[in-house]
Parts: C-alpha cells; structure tokens; sequence
C-alpha cells in the first residue's frame, strides 16, 4: 500500500479501502519524524496542505487533506474482495433472475463499476430507472465473471 494512501486514508480517519466518516482531517507531526517527509511528498502532490510550526501543536507542522486529495484517496483507495463463494452464489441468482428489479444506492454503483475495473463513475441527475438499468447491467457483468471463477 502507497505510504501516502496510507498517510490521508489516517488523516481523514478512513479505514484501508476508504469507507467510513471522514470525521477528522488533520495530521500532526514535526521535522525528523517516519511521518513528515511523507507528507511533505503528498503537498507538493497537491493532496494536502501544511501549516508549519502551528502553536497548539508545540510548533510541529499541521497537515490536513485537499479537495484533490481526497478525490485521489477515494479513487486510489482498494476495494474490499468479496469472498468467492458469495461472489458465486450471487452470479447464479443474478443469470437465473437475469430480469429482476434491483434498487441500489448510486454508491452501490460506484463500488460496482470499481469492482468490474471502472475508476469513475458520477451519476450526475440520471433518472432512477437509468440507474435501476445501469446496476442491472454491472451486475449481469459481474454473474457472468463470478460463474467464470
């Protein structure tokens, strides 16, 4: 796993794939630390910002996550691997049923189209029915590469 990956996934306190609330976004460290070059690596990347020598953290630096470092997280970010036989199991209900409705999630899709090697996805203000379409799709895709395992 990239160090940097591993350094914003922390500072957005985010699991190893990227799930979760990012419920905080700062990194403290200082000169001399394993941590602080590579942050440093990740400014100027662009994915994230450096306060130096910040009072409340008795003049370490104060690193917090940009908006394109987020956006390269999320799409640098593994996605979990389902257990095979589930993944088969789901593939045989899916060509069986190959017509059915499904209602999922826009995040549902996401992590679909990653799953079949798409990096990006943005639903935008597509009509439910296209979505409903879309999954379908991605997971009639998926069914026939789980009955291939």
């Amino acid at each position: 796993m990239s160090t940097v990956l591993h350094i914003l996934q922390h500072t957005l306190g985010v699991d190893e794939f990227g799930r979760g609330t990012q419920y905080r976004n700062h990194f403290v460290t200082g000169a001399g630390s394993i941590d602080h070059p590579i942050c440093m690596e990740a400014v100027e990347l662009g994915l994230m910002k450096r306060q130096a020598d910040h009072p409340l953290s008795r003049g370490d630096d104060v690193f917090s996550v940009t908006a394109a470092g987020k956006e390269w997280m999320a799409d640098n970010s593994p996605v979990p691997q389902r257990d095979r036989r589930v993944i088969q199991a789901l593939g045989r209900r899916i060509s069986e049923q190959g017509d059915m409705h499904i209602r999922v999630s826009r995040h549902t899709i996401k992590v679909l189209m990653q799953t079949l090697g798409f990096t990006r996805w943005d639903a935008g203000d597509d009509d439910f029915r296209e979505v409903d379409a879309l999954a379908l799709n991605i997971l009639q895709a998926l069914a026939e590469k789980a009955l291939k395992l």
